[in-house]
């Protein structure tokens, strides 16, 4: 299954998307959508692949291992850099006790974030193999740099905090749930910054504005989830941010962010099968899906 998507827009709007499948990464050009490398991940002691996200270069790729290889006497929950062109591993960032929940790049530098269920927010920066910053949670954390890189918003026990990067310690603004049994597992911030997605164990997504405070604005819940929790449904934001779309059990919801109590509207998968991930390109009319296969989509 298709868990994870990241785009790399590329100077002509064409660029490449890179998807996380079991224990492969696949590389489609979006010129023609054909796949256009594929690089196992099931060497050495780990196995799998989780988490990807480009860094500012089309070749270079971070990702965390998704399992434990049978003669693995721990699980591995190393981050790495992925050359793609030669498929080598570059660096190691070795440091989680438990699954890496989150992978967030800084779009204006080398630094990027990772958050786990050992309890920690990590900063990088991509040249060193140990982290930059490290903040202790009161549970397991998701975690995202906004598209300005400039500030980045961690998710744990019912508690959201912003914080620069300067000073990640240090939160400028936070917010506590009036429901305090809510656990966070996903996160997406939208285009201009100001919107984030939540989306919880519980399979809803709290939608929150965080211009100058955080504030809710709404819930969403009236999408199926897919059954055994074996599949974390990412959401997303449309480019203008009028709709929020979340995959479901048997493909995609989208909401209007403005009316989250209004009628959603579905877009179906063939066989009605699971979507686990999906993602608008930032320059182009294409809807992308992850689950059992990965689709383009283009309005007609």
């Amino acid at each position: 299954m298709f868990r994870q998507i990241s785009i790399y827009p590329g100077e002509t709007g064409a660029g490449t998307v890179a998807a996380a499948a079991d224990d492969s990464i696949f590389f489609y050009s979006l010129t023609d959508g054909n796949a256009s490398s594929t690089i196992p991940t099931n060497q050495g002691a780990h196995e799998g692949v989780d988490l990807i996200e480009f860094t500012h270069q089309p070749h270079m790729l971070l990702y965390t291992p998704g399992a434990r290889s049978a003669g693995a006497q721990r699980f591995d929950f190393t981050v790495r850099l992925l050359n793609a062109e030669t498929s080598q591993v570059v660096r190691a960032f070795p440091g989680h006790e438990q699954r890496v929940m989150s992978l967030s790049q800084n779009p204006r530098n080398d630094v990027f974030l990772t958050s786990s269920a050992d309890r920690t927010v990590r900063l990088w920066d991509a040249r060193k193999p140990t982290p930059i910053a490290v903040v202790k949670t009161q549970a397991p954390a998701v975690a995202q740099f906004d598209p300005t890189g400039m500030v980045f918003c961690q998710a744990s026990d019912s508690g959201i905090r912003m914080a620069a990067q300067s000073n990640p310690d240090q939160p400028f603004a936070t917010f506590t749930m009036p429901d305090t049994q809510v656990q966070f597992n996903t996160m997406a911030f939208s285009g201009s910054g100001f919107n984030i997605l939540l989306g919880a164990t519980n399979g809803d997504l709290y939608f929150f504005n965080n211009l100058k405070t955080i504030s809710q604005l709404g819930r969403f819940s009236g999408h199926q989830i897919a059954t055994g929790g074996a599949v974390v449904h990412q959401p997303c934001f449309s480019v203008d941010e009028s709709t929020v779309c979340v995959g479901d059990a048997a493909g995609v919801t989208f909401y209007q962010a403005s009316r989250p109590d209004a009628q959603s509207t579905r877009l179906n998968t063939p066989a009605s099968t699971p979507v686990a991930t999906c993602a608008w390109h930032p320059d182009r009319a294409l809807f992308i899906t992850g689950g059992h296969q990965l689709l383009f989509w283009a309005p007609v």
